[in-house]
């Protein structure tokens, strides 16, 4: 695993990620089609299963995405996007990829749990002092800060999240290794990928107006523009600028 360096990119790097991935989306543009509904439709079929479905669609989507980032970097060495890269994560060197949902899932768990424990006794306490049939309403001051504590811990799981994949898959790194640098990533470049979010969004409200026909494309250049921003934040000694 080769050290990593954080680099701190400037505001206007958020349109550079985006204008990046759709360079690699418009390189191979039907194998990023082809590979993004395959994934699409593998995650469905298995998260319709009962029971455990939903958790299982969760770390197979992590493998997709690890093999979707080899096939970034395959790209930006100048090769060829092939949708057999969607499959690359599944081999054995890159097992620690299986770990990390237990991470995003654990953290969330660690707070939304005792924060529904929380709320359901809050409900119940005030729910005895009333009279039969009678509905109490909702406190909004409580309803505001469950809201806020909830996003306190969303926020930076989903900055652990974002890189993590990339990570593990082209660097080797341990899972939580990996969750921390992504962290630490995402915490020194908030400006840029404050732009870049905001462009995201304008660009997701374009692709739901014709049938959501353009999510076809939004979503696998999301892919690729996250690892156009893996690039530019995460540097090795070999490519450091």
């Amino acid at each position: 695993m080769n050290s990593i360096t954080i680099v701190k990119n400037s505001a206007g790097n958020g349109v550079d990620w985006l204008s990046q991935g759709f360079g690699y989306f418009r390189a191979k543009p039907m194998s990023w089609v082809g590979a993004y509904l395959i994934s699409f439709g593998i995650t469905l079929a298995i998260s319709l299963v009962p029971v455990l479905g939903s958790i299982a669609s969760t770390f197979i989507s992590i493998f997709l995405t690890g093999g979707l980032m080899l096939g970034c970097q395959a790209q930006a060495d100048g090769e060829e996007f092939k949708i057999d890269y969607l499959f690359q994560a599944f081999k054995k060197d890159y097992m620690a990829l299986v770990f990390l949902p237990l991470i995003y899932m654990g953290l969330l768990l660690a707070v939304v749990l005792p924060l529904a424990l929380i709320l359901i006794g809050l409900i119940l306490g005030t729910g005895n002092d009333l009279p039969l049939g009678s509905a109490q309403e909702p406190n909004p001051l409580i309803s505001i800060l469950m809201f806020l504590v909830l996003m306190a811990v969303i926020i930076p799981v989903s900055m652990g999240a974002w890189f993590a994949p990339a990570l593990v898959a082209l660097r080797g790194f341990k899972p939580w290794d990996a969750f921390k640098t992504s962290f630490m990533g995402c915490l020194g470049n908030i400006l840029p990928a404050l732009i870049y979010g905001l462009l995201i969004l304008f660009w997701g409200i374009l692709a739901t107006i014709p049938f959501l026909l353009g999510w076809l494309i939004l979503c696998p250049v999301l892919v690729t523009c996250t690892f156009a921003a893996y690039q530019n934040i995460f540097k090795t000694e070999n490519n450091l600028v």
